[in-house]
């Protein structure tokens, strides 16, 4: 078992989760960022290029609970 954290961020494809995915990309075994990817900031609604290759994206929204369900499994340790 590792002893590195799993890290979940909610609005991880914006500007401040960018900036938190560069931190931890290298000392967590895995790096979830959850966004809804809004057109308004996300043009496209396409992957930041801001955000680290290593952070898994799970595009969802927080006020939709069928999304946290999504959510909840890529935030799941894998084996």
């Amino acid at each position: 078992m590792s002893s590195s954290p799993n890290v979940l961020v909610t609005g991880g494809a914006g500007f401040i989760g960018c900036a938190l995915a560069e931190r931890w990309a290298d000392r967590a075994d895995r790096w979830v960022a959850f966004d809804n990817l809004h057109p308004q900031v996300h043009a496209g609604r396409r992957r930041p290029e801001a955000l680290a290759q290593r952070a898994e994206l799970v595009i969802g929204d927080v006020t939709d609970p069928g999304s946290g369900t999504g959510c909840s499994r890529a935030s799941v340790p894998m084996s």
